[in-house]
């Protein structure tokens, strides 16, 4: 799946709505690309088992592994030299406290880049810096009056769903399948949060949308539809009987009808299904929305099939969506990740929030809890999420509750 997400970008590498240049310019044939291997063989290049090297030892009887660096190919680097090196002399030096700020378009929001480095310089990015986009250069001054914003002391409330329960007919449709993985990430991070999460079909639309407004803190570990830019839900205790009386009245949307039969899904009239809209998040739904959460989280990591790759035009309108409808800040996971792997790092990343973080760091130190824990050194297991909106702080630390 880590390959196939570059193996989208490498497909856009001559397509006429890449208006900036930028997929030209990562061509395996471009004179800026010295290395022979494709967009698509990255990551598996750089397998755990060959191309990571080892640096000092940790502790005696630590979960850790010993800090690894994963080598990568050479094109890697030349991604730094045409995106970060031009402005290297300007960059403050890396620190602990340190942030980089993107403003990206388009294809940009897919590119990995926690794991550039620049040729002399063996650290990653993203243990430079904490990296954080900002949807524009105006959002910049928004990110910094909530920066220096101070909390209000207020309990933090939280909407924590996972593994939304939806009908066989529409698991059968689309592909949509049980993720128990997800129930699981939603039980412990509603137990971080203090609160309780909603499963199964109790992670129903109806419900999300009556509580989702109230809350400071949004989890949503589920299906993801990137080409609707939707979040899908669970329609509630749906009776697979009501159907094609309720299918030929459905109001969906053509263009809905459109990009699902696109994907190969045939609309029939005699297949029990409810309504789409009974169990989509559109982003067309969120901007409806007036939204108090300080963070949203969007986590599609247990999604392991070609659901689970995500693409920019579905990042962008569902990230723009939330932020539009009051969100200050949205992280997004881009490709599917191992269970393990996302459980270290939200165990993490929360942790860090609830302890006083602000989110761009919290990530950066999850990130790096999982890169230098034993068997999940390659970026495959961490480098794919995606933090675009306000460097915030929870309100409370509920760690000390």
């Amino acid at each position: 799946m880590w390959n196939a997400h570059l193996e989208e970008l490498g497909d856009k590498l001559n397509h006429e709505a890449d208006r900036t240049g930028f997929l030209r310019m990562v061509n395996r044939n471009h004179l800026f690309n010295s290395s022979n291997y494709s967009l698509s063989s990255l990551f598996s290049l750089g397998s755990v088992s060959g191309s990571i090297a080892s640096g000092p030892a940790s502790r005696p009887g630590s979960t850790r592994s010993r800090k690894v660096t994963w080598q990568g190919p050479s094109c890697l680097r030349s991604l730094y030299e045409l995106l970060i090196a031009p402005m290297e002399d300007h960059l403050p030096e890396a620190g602990v406290s340190r942030e980089l700020m993107l403003v990206l378009e388009g294809d940009l929001y897919l590119v990995p880049f926690p794991v550039l480095k620049g040729t002399n310089c063996n650290d990653y990015l993203c243990e430079r810096y904490s990296l954080l986009v900002v949807p524009s250069i105006s959002a910049l001054k928004v990110s910094q009056r909530s920066k220096n914003a101070k909390p209000n002391g207020e309990q933090t409330t939280a909407l924590v769903i996972g593994n939304p329960k939806l009908p066989s007919t529409v698991t059968e449709q689309w592909g949509w399948g049980d993720i128990p993985y997800a129930e699981q990430e939603a039980s412990i991070v509603a137990e971080m949060l203090q609160t309780k999460a909603l499963t199964g079909s109790c992670a129903n639309k109806e419900a999300i949308l009556r509580l989702i407004s109230q809350v400071e803190c949004i989890h949503l570990a589920s299906h993801v539809s990137w080409k609707l830019s939707a979040v899908i839900l669970s329609p509630g205790e749906f009776v697979e009987s009501r159907a094609s009386k309720r299918l030929s009245h459905s109001s969906q949307p053509e263009a809905i009808h459109e990009h699902l039969d696109d994907e190969g899904s045939e609309i029939a009239s005699t297949i029990d299904l409810p309504a789409l809209s009974e169990f989509l998040l559109t982003a067309a739904d969120i901007l409806n929305l007036k939204l108090r959460a300080k963070l949203v989280v969007v986590s599609s990591c247990h999604t392991r099939d070609h659901h689970g790759r995500a693409n920019s035009d579905g990042v962008v309108g569902l990230t723009r969506a939330l932020l539009a409808a009051g969100a200050q800040c949205v992280l997004v996971s881009l490709w599917p990740v191992p269970d393990t792997a996302v459980k270290i790092l939200f165990r993490t990343f929360y942790s860090s929030l609830l302890q006083g973080a602000r989110v761009s760091r919290a990530l950066s130190e999850a990130q790096q809890t999982v890169q230098t824990t034993k068997h999940f050194a390659h970026p495959a297991n961490w480098a794919g999420f995606l933090l675009v909106g306000a460097d915030v702080k929870l309100s409370n630390k509920v760690s000390f509750a």
